[in-house]
């Protein structure tokens, strides 16, 4: 018996274009299952880190940051 999501790089994707159709262009470019936020400067860097963090809490899309590659 298989356990998990079928299809889940699409389901991924498509979650994560609906959550943040905001940024995507600007600061964040997504690969199959990965996320990466691109800046030039360190503090504009940061600062979007926040904003999208803070999207994707308030969406409740991560409930522990140990979890996740920095």
């Amino acid at each position: 018996m298989l356990f998990g999501l079928t299809n889940a790089p699409s389901i991924f994707i498509h979650l994560i274009n609906h959550v943040l159709h905001v940024f995507i262009g600007e600061l964040v470019v997504m690969y199959f299952d990965d996320t990466l936020i691109r800046n030039k400067n360190l503090n504009k860097h940061l600062d979007h880190l926040h904003n999208i963090l803070s999207v994707l809490r308030s969406e409740n899309l991560f409930a522990k940051l140990k979890k996740y590659t920095f």
